[in-house]
């Protein structure tokens, strides 16, 4: 009995890890200066380092590392009472539709930040929301200085889904950080309205395996296809079919 135990936990603890594993949002991105012409957002995604965020940490979130802060003074993160920020402007494109269902697994959103000083230093975060959803963080840019209300700097983030986004109709925010507060200076939320069409995503699992525009392949790692929920119950379905079994016959045999 104590080895069907066994069994049934080590079985029960694969299932859990399955489904967090399905539960993850994972996706890739990279991000530049709209103006710098040396770098080539198309080519350096393939190297994008993957971005995974477990869907259940809903404060999950990239923050600037010390390595972005190298170089600027303790004077720089001082605050700045009087200094304005405003995305002046933004825009969104989608791209990669690879089984032509209208519903893409790659987005490029630009926006122009300006501020009321001549220079500032600041970086974005970047959250997708799926059918009116709660915001998903899903990356975080470089710092990067924007000069009053220049529109030379302008920025760029390209995107990949990969896995953890199902189809729907998804809206974005942007976030602008400063270096000298503490708290977001400026958002926009990129919608349909503002787009004059509907932002329509789906990650490259359901892009690359659809059948059909009414019938998907869904890929299983483990049991990863069920819910958590679902998961839970079919351990708990499994210790009961043993439990029935050795009750009925004590002696072990099957």
């Amino acid at each position: 009995m104590n080895t069907l135990l066994k069994l049934v936990f080590v079985s029960g603890l694969f299932l859990i890890q399955s489904a967090y594993a399905e539960e993850q949002r994972i996706s890739r991105s990279v991000g530049k200066l709209v103006s710098d012409q040396s770098i080539n957002l198309s080519r350096q995604i393939q190297s994008a380092p993957i971005i995974k965020i477990n869907k259940f940490d809903t404060t999950a979130e990239s923050r600037v590392s010390p390595a972005q802060l190298q170089g600027k003074t303790t004077e720089n993160l001082s605050a700045r009472h009087d200094e304005y920020f405003e995305i002046y402007s933004a825009s969104l494109e989608l791209e990669g539709d690879l089984d032509d269902d209208g519903f893409y697994h790659a987005l490029l959103v630009r926006f122009d930040a300006d501020t009321n000083y001549d220079i500032s230093t600041v970086y974005a975060k970047l959250y997708l929301s799926r059918n009116g959803g709660h915001w998903s963080h899903y990356f975080t840019t470089d710092l990067f200085e924007i000069y009053g209300n220049s529109i030379l700097d302008e920025y760029e983030v390209m995107s990949e889904l990969l896995e953890g986004y199902p189809p729907g109709y998804y809206d974005v925010l942007i976030e602008l950080h400063s270096l000298h507060h503490a708290d977001v200076v400026a958002s926009l939320v990129l919608d349909n309205q503002l787009q004059h069409h509907p932002i329509a995503l789906e990650d490259l699992i359901h892009d690359e395996n659809r059948i059909d525009d009414t019938e998907t392949v869904v890929i299983s790692h483990g049991a990863g296809s069920f819910s958590l929920i679902g998961l839970l119950f079919l351990g708990l379905l499994i210790f009961q079919i043993f439990r029935s079994r050795l009750t009925l016959n004590p002696t072990g045999s099957w």
